[in-house]
């Protein structure tokens, strides 16, 4: 059996080990959703992933961020619908289906939600200016 001395120093030595910036979880997780936004939606697979339970790790994002993880993960989905939008010539319903969306109309839905107006009607916005 450990010494008491020997017992201690080997929790705290533990302790130090285990200790992640919140800064470097955070990129983690920036990097996780980078790799996986299209595929992955739900964010328990990120705190699986990076070990965390999701509960800490939306506390940590709402902490550092303002938004929990199914926001970043949604503000990254976002970003990648309005590039491909302006960018290529694709179709919304292939944008959509790039993008992990099933059905076209959840993911014009989801456009709609989140800026106010249509694929289309942002475009349109984007080229006025």
């Amino acid at each position: 059996m450990f010494s008491k001395p020997l017992y201690d120093e080997n929790i705290e030595a533990t302790l130090r080990q285990a200790y992640v910036s919140p800064q470097v979880v955070l990129q983690r997780l920036e990097a996780l959703i980078e790799a996986n936004y299209k595929d992955r939606k739900d964010p328990l697979f990120y705190s699986n992933e990076l070990g965390y339970g999701l509960r800490t790790l939306n506390d940590l994002c709402r902490l550092h961020e303002g938004i929990t993880v199914f926001g970043l993960v949604q503000a990254r989905i976002l970003l990648e619908a309005k590039r491909l939008a302006v960018s290529t010539a694709m179709p919304v319903k292939l944008i959509g289906y790039e993008l992990g969306f099933n059905n076209p109309t959840y993911f014009c839905r989801f456009f709609k939600k989140e800026t106010g107006m249509t694929v289309a009607e942002w475009k349109k916005k984007r080229e006025l200016v």
